[in-house]
């Protein structure tokens, strides 16, 4: 089943760990360019988001598949593994748009953290 291994391997890139590893460094980041505003956006962001997603689970309550390929805990819906992605990309995208100059790099740059 390489097909399998393949997205595990590439949903590993985009795992827990690694998005907050990425949002501490970015955090940092923020805060050595003196751009306190963009710190607090990444942290409540983040933070928001995990809040968000607990909440929207116990009100849904949507049970996991019993045939899972990789089995774990609580509920289904939302997937907080999308929900993590999709907040971290998008403030990729709205924190460094415009300091991409190059309009062919820009709409790459966007259109890679889209997918």
């Amino acid at each position: 089943m390489p097909a399998v291994e393949f997205w595990i391997f590439i949903s590993s890139l985009t795992s827990r760990n690694f998005l907050i590893v990425c949002s501490v460094v970015l955090i940092l980041y923020s805060l050595y360019e003196k751009k306190n505003k963009d710190a607090v956006l990444i942290f409540v962001g983040s933070i928001g988001g995990v809040i968000l997603n607990k909440m929207l689970k116990e009100i849904f309550q949507v049970p996991r598949p019993v045939d899972a390929l990789i089995s774990t805990g609580g509920y289904a819906f939302p997937s907080g593994h999308a929900m993590s992605e999709v907040i971290f990309y998008s403030l990729l995208i709205l924190l460094f748009h415009k300091k991409i100059k190059n309009k062919v790099a820009r709409n790459s740059f966007i259109f890679a953290n889209i997918l």
